[in-house]
């Protein structure tokens, strides 16, 4: 189908490298996470469906907080090579306390232990934080424990990591001197770091771009539900 963009709106799909619904055991019990715009195609071990953001039942993951994820691996269109990227995430997390920090979205676990970042909630306290390598977690101080699902757009620019929750600025994080993306690692959703840090909620409608998304794609993203 083509596309065609209305003059003098934005097109939101301008720089999208994967696109991943996570509805995929919606009609089958598969292990395909499927990229809807590149042939990336993610791993699924452990997560079952639910409901997802729209309220269509099966449109989301459901991770466990014990060893549930999805590998995208790191297909050159996600290895971003310290270039801008962004990202667009929906996310639940269960009611809590969690025991230990669980991931939405990174690239921390493997062996190349260097340029990594992930985005998720930090324990104690269940807030949604990002943590570079050589520096620790920075929180935004958003505790979204059992309030429902809520958007995550996190993009980087030069130097800054900026995240807009539900399409509000909340957190700029530093990135002088780092190379953030240069990794063998994979990309994975629902994995912080080690293999019992896992989210523990749902997560949905993953959005990968190769470009800064501005402040106003973000909202857009987080209004229309995207």
């Amino acid at each position: 189908m083509t596309h065609y963009e209305i003059p003098g709106t934005v097109d939101i799909n301008r720089g999208l490298v994967g696109y991943y619904k996570l509805d995929d055991l919606k009609s089958s019990s598969g292990t395909v996470a499927i990229d809807r715009v590149n042939f990336n195609d993610g791993i699924i071990a452990g997560p079952i469906n639910t409901t997802g953001v729209n309220g269509l039942n099966a449109d989301a993951l459901l991770f466990d907080a014990t060893d549930d994820l999805v590998n995208l691996g790191n297909d050159a269109g996600i290895d971003w090579n310290n270039d801008d990227f962004s990202i667009s995430v929906w996310a639940e997390l269960g009611v809590g306390p969690q025991a230990l920090s669980g991931g939405i979205i990174g690239n921390r676990f493997g062996t190349g232990n260097s340029n990594w970042w992930t985005l998720g909630s930090r324990s104690p306290g269940d807030t949604i934080a990002i943590e570079t390598q050589g520096a620790a977690a920075i929180s935004s101080g958003f505790a979204p424990a059992g309030t429902g699902f809520h958007h995550y757009c996190l993009t980087k620019n030069d130097d800054n990591l900026i995240l807009y929750i539900d399409g509000i600025l909340s957190l700029t994080v530093s990135l002088a001197g780092k190379n953030v993306g240069t990794t063998t690692n994979d990309v994975y959703l629902g994995r912080w770091f080690s293999s019992n840090e896992i989210w523990d909620g749902a997560i949905g409608l993953v959005r990968i771009y190769d470009r800064i998304l501005t402040s106003g794609e973000a909202s857009k993203l987080h209004r229309l539900k995207l």
